[in-house]
């Protein structure tokens, strides 16, 4: 009975051939502006309630439920503008002003200022200007005044005294400038937003910070999650850009090799690409955030379109007799495959579907990814691909052109050399086994050196062929990684509140002396390793 129905559905795929083809192009028009919603932000984050069975977690939630959060929910969280000239002074008159003009623009920054807190946006070029206009409490029309009417010399003695007398300035500068240095390539400025501001308030306003850095003048970035969001798309992009064109070029090459056939090979992509648009628009439609990764499903899907037309294109080389059309062998051809493609996408589903119980967002969204490109394919080579083939041979078998062709394996060479490995399995069975057995423990041991690297850890630096390669191949470095690793080694958090904070439990008899000792003999490593942020404000360590 399925096998009737599907052979019915087939039979109107092939017979109506331009209704088909109709049908599915308002459709693919539909699923594939989808694309334009397409979420390319990274998803390397879990839920914590999927790994609450893991020791570490619950340990985790004890300490929480045990012992609390702070004292006191900070009533601001802090952005870090930073201004960086290798080859020149930050210090200096223009680049102080050039920090105050910045602050005054995003204060004039509706999306900035609605989340702006009262302490607003503080740096070095402040602490100098405010000493320039001879008050602390001058507004920022008034530094900005001040700091002009100042000469270079001027402002130089100021930043002199200021970074001598005032202990705040050295916070904004790198972790290893002495108080006596008047030149700097590096410094940093605080923006102040408003922790009891709305989440879209506050992200808003970070992506207008984001915005408002980039590409300015003198020498302004941030490191904010606008800006890890615009270098993992500009990632996406440059990696899609990469490998998609070198996947095209390899799978042209095989087509090539197996159909032999420019007209068949030209089909045959139409359904690789139409596979892979309707996985990018049906993820866009559903929402699915796509990442980083997605290149994985990509060529997953690719490749399986490929074994999908390899079925339906020589399964009707094979149907099609000599005398005969060509409707009738491609109803008969795309039949008896067809069951085949349908068990090999429900069962490929269920494998990437059990995913879903993956805790990682990555995974399951991986999982869905493909298993939407599969059924994609499926639709696509079963529908389109045929009707497209019909319509072409049967224009030019009307033309005088002869579309018989020869199905792979079926040639003077490949026949012989298939033949003959069928030969090698029935005679030699344990010679094919123990080479088998080999090959793949030589592979289980070459993967237990396969070197393991997140895109999280990437270190941002790229291979010099990319870059060298042409436009629009080559590759393009994004700045945020490499100054990530800038601002990692040159900077110090703000404040201890702003640091990296770890929690260390102990249990057990923890008012014996011996416990007390070693407790302190950890404090004590911890703080000869030199990574502690140490502020005026707070202890680095707070412990018994």
């Amino acid at each position: 009975m399925a096998r009737d129905k599907l052979s019915a559905v087939v039979g109107a795929v092939t017979n109506h051939t331009r209704i088909t083809l109709l049908v599915m192009l308002l459709l693919s028009g539909v699923v594939v502006a989808g694309v334009t919603q397409l979420d390319t932000e990274s998803q390397a984050g879990a839920d914590a309630e999927a790994f609450e069975d893991v020791e570490r977690i619950q340990k985790a939630e004890y300490v929480q439920n045990q012992f609390g959060g702070a004292d006191e929910e900070p009533e601001r969280s802090f952005e870090m503008v930073y201004v960086r000239d290798d080859d020149g002074n930050v210090l200096s008159k223009e680049s102080l002003l050039a920090g105050l003009r910045y602050q005054r623009a995003i204060r004039e920054n509706e999306t900035v200022s609605a989340a702006l807190h009262e302490d607003g946006v503080t740096g070095l070029s402040n602490l100098v200007a405010k000493r320039a206009a001879g008050s602390q409490n001058a507004s920022l029309d008034e530094q900005v005044r001040a700091l002009s009417a100042a000469t270079p010399a001027e402002v130089e003695r100021l930043v002199e005294r200021t970074l001598a007398n005032d202990p705040r300035a050295l916070r904004y500068l790198p972790a290893d400038h002495e108080p006596s240095e008047t030149t700097a390539t590096d410094r940093r400025m605080l923006v102040a937003l408003d922790a009891d501001a709305a989440n879209d308030t506050v992200d808003n306003a970070t992506a207008a910070l984001y915005r408002s850095a980039d590409g300015r003048a003198g020498g302004f970035f941030v490191l904010n999650a606008a800006a890890w969001d615009d270098y993992s798309s500009h990632f996406f992009g440059e990696m899609v850009e990469l490998v998609v064109p070198a996947a095209l070029a390899f799978i042209l090459v095989v087509l090539g090799f197996a159909y032999r056939d420019l007209v068949d090979v030209v089909v045959g992509m139409v359904g690789v690409v139409l596979s892979v648009l309707w996985m990018f628009g049906l993820l866009g439609w559903l929402g699915v955030a796509a990442g980083t990764t997605s290149i994985i499903p990509v060529v997953l899907v690719a490749g399986l379109s490929i074994d999908y037309g390899f079925h339906v294109f020589n399964r009707y080389r094979e149907q099609r007799g000599k005398a005969e059309g060509i409707r009738e062998p491609m109803r008969r051809g795309v039949t008896l495959v067809a069951t085949a493609l349908v068990l090999v996408t429900v069962t490929a589903a269920i494998g990437f579907l059990a995913n879903l119980s993956n805790p990682l967002a990555l995974i399951r969204n991986l999982g869905v990814a493909i298993t939407l490109g599969v059924a994609s394919a499926l639709l696509i080579f079963v529908t389109v691909v045929p009707a497209l083939k019909v319509g072409i041979d049967g224009l030019l078998e009307r033309a005088g052109v002869d579309r018989h062709k020869q199905a792979l394996g079926h040639g003077r060479y490949l026949r012989p050399l298939l033949a003959k490995s069928v030969t090698l399995a029935r005679r030699g069975a344990p010679v094919v086994l123990v080479l088998a057995l080999v090959v793949g423990s030589a592979g289980g041991v070459a993967w237990m050196d396969l070197d393991e690297e997140s895109y999280q850890q990437s270190d941002g630096d790229v291979a010099e062929w990319k870059t060298q390669l042409p436009d629009p191949v080559g590759w393009e470095s994004h700045p945020v990684a490499e100054q990530s690793k800038h601002v990692e080694a040159v900077y110090q958090p703000a404040s201890a509140d702003a640091a990296v904070q770890e929690r260390i439990l102990v249990e057990g008899a923890v008012t014996d002396d011996d416990a007390l000792e070693a407790l302190r003999d950890g404090v004590e490593y911890v703080e000869g390793t030199e990574l502690l942020v140490e502020d005026t404000d707070a202890a680095a360590v707070r412990s018994p």
